[in-house]
C-alpha cells in the first residue's frame, strides 16, 4: 500500500477527483443516451472517438514529454529552458491541431454518411481545444499540482456538461447527437479557460521572468516516438468503437460504448496512482534512488490492486442492471461490459509498467509493444465484429490490453531492473 506522503496524498486526491468524473460523465451519459437512443447515442459515441484519436495524435506526444521534463528541469532550476519547452510545446500542438481537425472535417464532409456526418462535423471543433487541455494538464502534473491539474477537467466539464444536457433534456425533446456534441463544446471551452488560469496562477515566477531557451532537435526526437505512442495507444483504446461503426451499425457502437463507459471506470483507480508517480518516478530516475523507486512502484502497484479488484466484481455481478442505467435498448452489451471489466483487472495486476518506461526514456520500447499488441487487437475485433459485435470488439480490445502489458512487465525488469506488479517486493528479495 500507498504509505502517508506527497504521493499518497497525490494519489488519494487524484482519485477522489477521477471518483467525481466519472459519477459525473456516468450520468451526462445516462441522461444523453436515454435522450438520443441507441442509434443518435452511438453517433455521438463514433464523433468523441474520433475527437480522442485526432486529438491524441494532435498533441504530437508533448503531455508526456512535458510531464518528463518538467519534473527533472525543475528541482535543477532550469527556468528558461522550462519556458522555452512549454512555448514551443503549445506553438506546436495548436498548429498540428488545428490542421489535422480541419482535413478531418473535409474527409468526414465527403465521405460520412448519416446519422454520422454532422455529429463528426462539430466534433473536430473539439480537438484543439482538448489536445491542448492536455498540454495545460500535463504541465501541472510536471510541476507536482496534480490535483489542481486535474480540477478543470475532472469537475468543471463534465459538470458543466450534465448542467447544460438537463436543460436541454428539459428544453427541448427532439435533441440529436451533433446537439450533444455542440453543448461538450461548450462545456470543454470553459474548463480549458479554468485550465489557463491554473496554470498562470501555478507557474514558478522564474518561468514566467526567464528567457526562452529551446533545446528544440532533442524535444523533437522524443516526441517523435511519443507521437507514434499517443496514436498507437488511442487506436488500441478506440478502434473497437470506430470500427463497430464502420462494419455494424451505429446502434450496436452505441451499445459498445455504454459498456465500454461503465469498463473504463475499472481503469480510474490506476489513472489516479498514475498521475502523480509520473513525475515521481522520473524524479528518482534521473537521481538514481533505484531502490526507492522500486519500493514506490511496489506500493502504488498493491494500491491499484487492492481498489480494483472490487469494482471488477461489482461489474460482473451487476452488470446487466448497470447497463439498464442507458436504457432497455442497452442491456445487450452485458457479455462486452463482462470482457472489458476482465481485462481492466488484468491491466491493474500489471502495474504502471507503461508509466515507468516512458518516464525513464524507454518510449520506443512502449511503441513497439503497443503496436504489436494494436495490430493483433484490430485484426481480431475486425474478425469477430461482424459475428459477435459488441462483444467481437471487446474481445480484440482485451487481447490487445493483455498482450501489451504483458511485454512491458518483460521490459520494465529487463531495461529498469524494477519488478512492477504488485508482487514487486517479493520478487525483488528472490
Amino acid at each position: 500500500m500507498l504509505r502517508r506522503g506527497p504521493l499518497a496524498e497525490a494519489a488519494t486526491g487524484t482519485f477522489a477527483l477521477k471518483v467525481a468524473y466519472a459519477g459525473l460523465s456516468f450520468l451526462a451519459a445516462v441522461i444523453l443516451a436515454r435522450l438520443l437512443g441507441t442509434r443518435e447515442y452511438g453517433a455521438y459515441a463514433f464523433g468523441m472517438a474520433w475527437v480522442a484519436l485526432l486529438g491524441t495524435v494532435a498533441i504530437l506526444g508533448m503531455d508526456r514529454l512535458l510531464v518528463r521534463e518538467i519534473a527533472v528541469l525543475e528541482p535543477r532550476s532550469a527556468w528558461s529552458t522550462m519556458r522555452g519547452l512549454l512555448r514551443r510545446a503549445n506553438q506546436l500542438v495548436a498548429l498540428v491541431s488545428v490542421g489535422i481537425a480541419g482535413v478531418a472535417a473535409a474527409l468526414g464532409a465527403a465521405f460520412l454518411e448519416p446519422p454520422f456526418r454532422t455529429p463528426f462535423l462539430v466534433a473536430m471543433l473539439l480537438v484543439p481545444i482538448l489536445s491542448l487541455s492536455l498540454l495545460r494538464q500535463a504541465a501541472m502534473q510536471g510541476l507536482h499540482r496534480v490535483v489542481r491539474g486535474l480540477l478543470p477537467e475532472s469537475l468543471v466539464r463534465p459538470g458543466l456538461l450534465v448542467l447544460l444536457v438537463g436543460i436541454a433534456a428539459v428544453a427541448s425533446s427532439d435533441l440529436d447527437a451533433a446537439d450533444a456534441i455542440a453543448l461538450t463544446l461548450v462545456a470543454a471551452t470553459v474548463s480549458f479557460c479554468v485550465g489557463v488560469a491554473l496554470l498562470r496562477t501555478y507557474l514558478p515566477r522564474e518561468v514566467k521572468d526567464a528567457q526562452a531557451e529551446y533545446r528544440s532537435r532533442a524535444w523533437i526526437k522524443s516526441a517523435v516516438a511519443l507521437t507514434a505512442l499517443s496514436g498507437v495507444t488511442i487506436v488500441d483504446t478506440q478502434s473497437g468503437t470506430v470500427m463497430l461503426g464502420l462494419l455494424a451499425g451505429a446502434e450496436e457502437t452505441g451499445i459498445y460504448a455504454a459498456a465500454a463507459r461503465l469498463a473504463e471506470i475499472v481503469s480510474f483507480v490506476l489513472l489516479a496512482v498514475n498521475a502523480p508517480l509520473a513525475p515521481h518516478v522520473a524524479r528518482l530516475h534521473a537521481e538514481g534512488r533505484t531502490g526507492e523507486l522500486q519500493r514506490t512502484v511496489t506500493r502504488a502497484a498493491q494500491a491499484i490492486l487492492l481498489f480494483t479488484t472490487p469494482l471488477v466484481v461489482i461489474l460482473l455481478v451487476f452488470g446487466e442492471q448497470l447497463l439498464q442505467l442507458f436504457g432497455s435498448g442497452f442491456t445487450g452489451g452485458e457479455g462486452a461490459l463482462a470482457i472489458l471489466a476482465v481485462g481492466q483487472l488484468l491491466n491493474a495486476v500489471m502495474g504502471s509498467v507503461g508509466i515507468l518506461l516512458i518516464m525513464t526514456g524507454h518510449e520506443r520500447d512502449v511503441l513497439a509493444s503497443v503496436g504489436c499488441a494494436t495490430v493483433l487487437g484490430v485484426g481480431l475485433s475486425a474478425a469477430l465484429i461482424p459475428s459477435l459485435g459488441a462483444e467481437g470488439a471487446a474481445i480484440g480490445r482485451v487481447a490487445s490490453l493483455v498482450t501489451w502489458n504483458v511485454a512491458l512487465t518483460v521490459l520494465t525488469y529487463r531495461r529498469l531492473r524494477i519488478h512492477a506488479t504488485a508482487a514487486g517486493a517479493l520478487l525483488g528479495r528472490s
